[in-house]
């Protein structure tokens, strides 16, 4: 069966953006911690804002094939898997702090997604 356009592209979207999130997570970005260091929370809130976009796109891509507690189970598990990944690497270490900011992204995009999917349901006609 093929699939639209669209639907590749959120598929598209998604594994692009875990992409980009492991591919920070794991290497030296010291012109990004720099840009960071000057805004108040900014490292977490970059966190936090990744894996709510996270949650939300992965939302869109497999809410009907797996329902939004598995996904937000697996983008946590993601998230603690490249912490110690972190740990592994020289560049970087696990910090708590992290999979804290992480958690409170893919929690604040499950309620959005609950949302989202409650709305669209009450918009669809029978």
């Amino acid at each position: 069966m093929l699939q639209k356009p669209e639907t590749k592209a959120w598929h598209l979207s998604a594994y692009s953006l875990a992409a980009v999130a492991i591919y920070l997570s794991l290497t030296p970005s010291l012109y990004l911690q720099e840009i960071l260091e000057h805004i108040s929370l900014g490292e977490n809130l970059a966190h936090f804002v990744l894996y709510l976009a996270l949650m939300c796109l992965f939302t869109k891509v497999y809410f009907h094939r797996i329902g939004l507690i598995k996904i937000g189970l697996a983008l946590m598990a993601f998230s603690i898997s490249i912490e110690f990944l972190q740990e592994l690497s020289p560049y970087r270490g696990f910090e708590l702090e992290d999979i804290l900011s992480n958690s409170i992204g893919v929690f604040v995009g499950f309620l959005l997604s609950i949302s989202w999917t409650k709305l669209k349901s009450q918009s669809t006609p029978l």
